[in-house]
């Protein structure tokens, strides 16, 4: 897990880690969200060897899967603040399960 301050350290946390999944503020210093995201898509089709992590957006604001600045920008899925448990296990089980194999997960101490 990394966390970041704002928008621009978002978009630089994507290039320098490879990430399951991209938990995104729509509202972030420097950079929202939504045009954060947008950089993280355009960095992924400029570098082929970047594969398209999912991104989420994270807010308080009433932000629908229908909504075109969602679209626009490439986000997959909206997880409302504060998360109520179900949605947000919900949301990661989606996007992340069968990301890993058991062979890929670390062995157990």
């Amino acid at each position: 897990m990394q966390l970041v301050n704002d928008g621009v350290q978002a978009v630089e946390a994507t290039v320098n880690w490879e990430f399951d999944l991209v938990l995104m503020d729509i509202e972030m210093p420097e950079l929202n969200g939504f045009d954060a995201t947008t950089q993280i898509r355009q960095l992924e089709l400029r570098r082929r060897t970047l594969r398209r992590v999912p991104v989420m957006a994270y807010t308080t604001l009433d932000l629908s899967p229908s909504d075109h600045r969602f679209k626009t920008c490439g986000m997959d899925d909206v997880v409302p603040k504060p998360p109520e448990m179900g949605s947000m296990s919900q949301c990661l089980m989606h996007w992340c399960h069968g990301r890993h194999s058991p062979r890929e997960r670390a062995p157990p101490d």
